[in-house]
C-alpha cells in the first residue's frame, strides 16, 4: 500500500486479515513474515493486523520479525504456537479485546528509541491462554491493562530493560512463572488486584515488585495486596521486603504487599 496509500497504515506495508490466515512451518523450516529490505531494521513493515472480530490467525512454527507490531488484533482471534516474534519496534503482539491461545513461543528484542517497546501488550483482553512462553530481552516484557484479566502461566519473563510484567487496572492470574533479571519484576498500579501464586520472582535489579498509585479505602488505611505463596530467592521476610517498594516506603502509594507465606524453595516445572 505504499503506492496507493489505501491500507490501514498509509505509509507502511501490512498484512491485513479479515478472514482466516493459517501458516504451518516445520522443525528447522519455519514460515517467515519479514522485511524484504536489503538492510533490514525493526519497523520495516507494520505487521499482521486483525482489524475486526472476524479475523483469525493460526500460526505454528513461524517467525515474525522487523515489524512495528508483530501481531495486532482488535477483537480477533490469535493462535500462535512454537513460533518467534523478534526485533519489532512497538510490540511483539498487541491484543485488544481479542482471544486465542499463545503457547510455547519466544518473544524477544522488542524495543525502540523511546523505551516504550512491549513484548506482549494485552488491553481489555481476558479470553486468552498464555502458557509456556519465553519473553526475553524486551524493553518491557508484558503489559496487562484495563481489565485484562487472563491467566499467565508457566512462562519466563527475563532480561527486560524496565519491567518484567506491568499490571494496570486489571486482575489477572499469574501462576508458575519465572520473573527474573529484569530491572523491575512486577509493577502493579491503578487498583489492580492480581492473583499471584506459585511464581519465582527473584534476582531483579532495583525491585522485585514496585507498587504504583492506588486509591486508599475510605478508612484511610493502605489497601493490602496479597502476594503470598511465591518464592523470592530468599526465605527471610526482611530480606524480601528490601526489594519491594510499596506504601510502607511511600505513603502516597496507597497499597502495601503481604508476601507471607513465603515458599521455602523455587517452584519447578513450567518453563
Amino acid at each position: 500500500n505504499l503506492a496507493d496509500q489505501k491500507g490501514l497504515k498509509r505509509f507502511d506495508l501490512e498484512l491485513v486479515v479479515r478472514g482466516t490466515l493459517t501458516a504451518t512451518g516445520a522443525d528447522g523450516d519455519s514460515v517467515y513474515f519479514t522485511s524484504d529490505a536489503a538492510d533490514v531494521t525493526r519497523g520495516d513493515w507494520w505487521g499482521i493486523i486483525l482489524p475486526e472480530a472476524g479475523g483469525k490467525v493460526f500460526l505454528d512454527r513461524v517467525v515474525i520479525e522487523f515489524a512495528n507490531q508483530g501481531i495486532y488484533a482488535d477483537r480477533g482471534e490469535v493462535n500462535l504456537t512454537r513460533s518467534q516474534i523478534r526485533s519489532c519496534n512497538i510490540a511483539g503482539m498487541q491484543l485488544q479485546e481479542a482471544s486465542g491461545r499463545i503457547t510455547r513461543n519466544l518473544i524477544t528484542d522488542i524495543g525502540n528509541f523511546g523505551g516504550t517497546g512491549k513484548g506482549v501488550y494485552f488491553l481489555r483482553t481476558t479470553n486468552v491462554v498464555f502458557d509456556g512462553n519465553l519473553v526475553i530481552g524486551n524493553q518491557t516484557g508484558m503489559s496487562l491493562e484495563r481489565d485484562s484479566n487472563c491467566r499467565i502461566t508457566n512462562s519466563l519473563f527475563s532480561l527486560c530493560k524496565t519491567y518484567g510484567i506491568i499490571v494496570g487496572a486489571s486482575n489477572p492470574e499469574l501462576t508458575g512463572n519465572n520473573i527474573t533479571q529484569n530491572e523491575f519484576g512486577l509493577f502493579l498500579f491503578g487498583g489492580s488486584r492480581p492473583k499471584v501464586r506459585g511464581n519465582n520472582i527473584f534476582g531483579n535489579g532495583t525491585y522485585e515488585v514496585k507498587v504504583g498509585e492506588y486509591t486508599k479505602p475510605a478508612d484511610g488505611r493502605n489497601l493490602v495486596l496479597d502476594l503470598g505463596g511465591n518464592w523470592w530467592g530468599d526465605v527471610t521476610a526482611d530480606a524480601v521486603l528490601e526489594k519491594i517498594e510499596d506504601g510502607f516506603d511511600d505513603p502516597n502509594v496507597g497499597a502495601v504487599l503481604k508476601i507471607e507465606p513465603i515458599l521455602k524453595e523455587a517452584v519447578r516445572g513450567g518453563n
